[in-house]
């Protein structure tokens, strides 16, 4: 599916170390291609060390925003000039919406698992989960996210 790029076109992207192996471009652009929206998803390869940079030229740029992967996404918040009650809660940021220069940061992994966990056909509310996970800050996203999501059912 192509797309065309003009001098209109809405940069957002996905910055972190390494990002080659990433199919968010591909999955990001064919989604904006097939909703019409005129924005280009790219990869950047930036590390923890060039991070502020990195979102000060975006922010220069009018990038619309941006997504980050670990260990980035404590250091994000540091970078942001507001944050969601879940990113203030988490202590963390994996996507950033630059509004006119004001970078507002959210943090979806809690929520978007406990979305797969109930479109598989999981129902969680008032059980025992157990998780086997690589990473144990995830731990807090994920029980942010039924949190959430537990709120949003009453």
């Amino acid at each position: 599916m192509s797309q065309s790029v003009t001098g209109r076109t809405g940069l957002i992207c996905l910055l972190g170390h390494p990002v080659a192996h990433t199919i968010s471009p591909s999955m990001h652009n064919t989604a904006f291609a097939l909703l019409g929206l005129d924005y280009l998803y790219m990869a950047f390869d930036v590390g923890s060390d060039t991070l502020k940079t990195a979102v000060e030229g975006l922010r220069a740029l009018g990038a619309r925003g941006f997504n980050l992967t670990m260990p980035d996404k404590q250091l994000m918040c540091e970078y942001c000039d507001r944050l969601s009650e879940a990113s203030l809660l988490t202590g963390a940021v994996n996507t950033v919406v630059n509004d006119q220069g004001i970078l507002t940061g959210y943090t979806t992994d809690g929520i978007g698992y406990m979305k797969a966990v109930a479109e598989d056909g999981f129902a969680c509310q008032g059980k025992v989960m157990t998780m086997l996970v690589k990473n144990l800050f995830m731990v807090k996203y994920i029980v942010f996210g039924r949190f959430f999501c537990l709120m949003l059912q009453n």
